[in-house]
């Protein structure tokens, strides 16, 4: 069982991998009463999308790719900026941080940031897109951190008092619960 104890420094960090959609602003709120009962700073991680063309058209066709990276910027500016709004009216201390990058890098970047939060928080639709997936894993396998999968509609009301480990019985997944 998961008690909120303030003598308990399990959750210091708590990384969330942000964006605009709607389990992933659940996730938020989830994170938000997570951190209060933990005592924890919400780390948001947000990306700005950079359109990815083959050197081969960006040479044929340089207009088009400033103007679909003008776009994209824009895009990303306004989504921070609405963003940065929910996040100013959190309990939690939080910060959002956001990463301009093509979405193949998405789960490298978020995997390697996950590496220094003591939990990472995910929103999750059944039936997600490649992204989330591809983000998901990333933080479950590359990170070596736990990764904790809020899914959508789940509304906070308390902290969750079972956990699903999974388990594989190598030495290594041994090392991770004491017994």
């Amino acid at each position: 069982m998961i008690a909120a104890d303030a003598s308990v420094d399990a959750f210091r960090d708590v990384l969330l991998p942000q964006d605009e959609s709607e389990a992933s602003l659940n996730a938020l709120n989830f994170a938000d009463g997570f951190c209060v009962a933990f005592g924890a700073h919400l780390a948001g991680l947000m990306f700005g999308l950079v359109p990815y063309y083959p050197m081969s058209l960006t040479a044929a066709a340089p207009k088009g790719w400033i103007q679909a990276q003008k776009q994209a910027s824009e895009e990303a500016d306004e989504s921070e900026r609405r963003l940065k709004a929910r996040y100013a009216k959190l309990a939690a201390p939080n910060e959002l941080k956001r990463v301009d990058a093509f979405e193949q890098e998405v789960g490298r970047i978020s995997a390697r940031r996950a590496r220094t939060a003591d939990v990472t928080l995910m929103g999750w639709t059944p039936g997600g897109g490649d992204m989330e997936r591809a983000l998901f894993e990333a933080c479950l396998f590359d990170s070596g951190r736990p990764v904790l999968i809020v899914p959508a509609g789940y509304a906070f009301r308390a902290l969750p008092q079972r956990v699903l480990l999974a388990w594989n019985g190598s030495r290594e997944a041994a090392r991770v619960v004491p017994p």
